[in-house]
């Protein structure tokens, strides 16, 4: 199984988004000693040839976390044996906005090392993992509609035709988009955060009632059954990485393969 600290990786960029839009957090890595950064570290592919690299890093202790941008002279390197990239922040965003590259290959197995370097200092921090296998997701399809009170059915396959097996896992998250919520009034899209729903055997097939994904949750309100919502689903395989033992212990590193659909939920059937 997984650490299940990685669960929470997607709650983690939502807290960074959070920070970005209240203006909090923005002190620079200079003074501040390896073992107070946090540095969570996601490297995924999507099915489309691209592998990206997302490094967020964080000061602080316990449950109190500030955002980090470096600071002249360190840098975010990411190499996968063959090329080296320097990471960087999209420069549209604030401070708050993770580093960010991206490799044109998704081989799996290809070993990926990300390198924190500090200005004048013999001191390189380097973390690795590598890519899970990839797979497609067949099921449900682009588009394809369903009923709150219907079941849905996800079916996906290894890209080499290998069963994965009970052993492994697959996490299903979800987007709430263009919904109405119980709590909330108006349509809200883009607001709601990536939800995890489950995490199933990583067996090609899991069958789930559709008031499953529309629940309420810890950190978003459940879907009005009156409205129609689109959602968009994301299965995720994850593996967990080696962080750099000198950075601080509450961060992690993952390889995840991630495959995307969005359907239509529409209020329950008419029984009549």
């Amino acid at each position: 199984m997984f650490d299940k600290k990685c669960n929470h990786f997607r709650l983690i960029w939502l807290a960074a988004l959070v920070a970005l839009i209240t203006g909090c957090g923005g002190g620079d890595s200079g003074d501040v000693p390896e073992d107070q950064i946090r540095a969570n570290i996601r490297v995924f592919a999507e099915g489309d040839g691209d592998t990206h690299v997302n490094v967020q890093l964080d000061e602080g202790y316990s449950n109190f976390w500030e955002k980090l941008v470096l600071a002249a002279g360190d840098i975010l390197q990411a190499s996968n044996g063959s090329e080296t990239k320097d990471l960087k922040q999209d420069s549209g965003l604030s401070n708050g906005e993770p580093y960010t590259t991206t490799f044109s290959d998704d081989a799996i197995d290809t070993i990926y090392s990300v390198a924190f370097k500090r200005e004048n200092e013999l001191v390189t921090l380097e973390s690795s993992v590598s890519l899970p296998l990839g797979f497609m997701l067949t099921m449900p399809t682009a588009g394809q509609q369903f009923n709150h009170d219907d079941e849905i059915t996800f079916v996906w396959q290894n890209d080499d035709g290998s069963d994965s097996g009970p052993d492994a896992e697959i996490q299903i998250w979800i987007e709430k988009k263009l919904c109405i919520l119980d709590q909330w009034l108006d349509p809200v899209e883009n607001l709601i955060p990536a939800i995890l729903i489950e995490t199933v055997a990583d067996t090609g097939i899991y069958t789930m009632a559709v008031s499953e994904l529309v629940r309420s949750t810890e950190v978003g309100s459940a879907i009005s059954n009156e409205y129609s919502c689109d959602l968009n689903i994301e299965l995720i395989r994850q593996v967990a990485g080696e962080l750099d033992q000198n950075f601080n212990g509450n961060g992690g590193i993952v390889g995840q393969q991630i495959r995307a659909v969005e359907i239509q939920v529409n209020p329950p059937a008419d029984d009549e």
